[in-house]
């Protein structure tokens, strides 16, 4: 299983990098660089992805439209591995759709759970930026005290002149799915989260 160990700090960019590059269903040759990046505060968990990637397609305007069709970066996780994950996905215009459960088929909206999700287009790459309430996050899943998450980092562009799939932990399947638990990686903040 793959890790990935977060600092205690408010300052992301400053993480070493999670590379995803693992790209899977597609064999266009697609492959741009992505990373994504966590620290946590104790109070927040904050995520910074880019990509470089010129001219990312960003259709879709409105929170809770299909993203994933756009060049998109996305963050799957779950505190102490419960079986109910959340997700977050975002284009290059900040627009996300973001959901929790078990499986693909049981998502409700979590959109309570991120604040500030945001996307900056820049010359030749790309980013996104989120912040996780933990207080709310320890509120859902009933706990009051998080050691570590299971999670995978994704970068996708389903309708994009070349579709690709990118990831951190390898998702396995024989078609396009990140929603595979099962394959997460392991998430280790530097200090437990109270």
């Amino acid at each position: 299983m793959k890790e990935y160990h977060i600092p205690f700090s408010s300052e992301p960019e400053k993480s070493a990098p999670a590379v995803l590059d693992i790209f899977r269903w597609e064999d266009n040759g697609y492959q741009p660089e992505t990373e994504a990046r966590l620290s946590c505060d104790g109070e927040r968990l904050y995520l910074l992805m880019t990509c470089r990637e010129k001219n990312p397609l960003a259709r879709f305007t409105a929170d809770g439209s299909p993203v994933c069709r756009d060049s998109c970066m996305e963050f799957f996780f779950a505190p102490d591995g419960d079986c109910r994950y959340c997700n977050i996905e975002i284009n290059a215009n900040g627009c996300c759709l973001t959901g929790i459960g078990a499986s693909r088929y049981d998502r409700v909206c979590a959109d309570f759970l991120f604040s500030h999700p945001v996307g900056e287009v820049h010359d030749g790459f790309w980013c996104v930026k989120a912040v996780i309430s933990m207080e709310k996050l320890k509120k859902l899943y009933g706990t009051e005290s998080i050691g570590f998450f299971t999670g995978n980092f994704y970068k996708c562009g389903d309708e994009t002149e070349f579709p690709h799939y990118g990831m951190w932990s390898e998702a396995v399947s024989d078609t396009p799915d990140f929603h595979r638990p099962e394959c997460f990686g392991r998430l280790i903040p530097d200090r437990p989260i109270r």
